[in-house]
């Protein structure tokens, strides 16, 4: 059985891409499970702004980056 894939809110916690450093939020395509590898192009945005809850950026706040990249 493989786990469920789509959009969703993940915390880097090792990375070899220069853009996205342990412990950084981001948002994008990953699996629904307790640890993923996830490709670069698979994340859609770094999540700066905290002052929300994260499961928003499943809903409302994520189809809004998603228009926007």
């Amino acid at each position: 059985m493989q786990p469920l894939s789509g959009y969703g809110v993940s915390k880097v916690v090792e990375s070899g891409h220069p853009d996205y450093k342990k412990g950084d939020l981001v948002w994008g395509i990953t699996k629904w499970e307790e640890f993923s590898l996830v490709p670069a192009a698979q994340i859609r945005t770094k999540i700066e702004n905290t002052d929300v809850p994260l499961s928003y950026y499943t809903g409302i706040l994520g189809m809004y980056i998603f228009k926007k990249t």
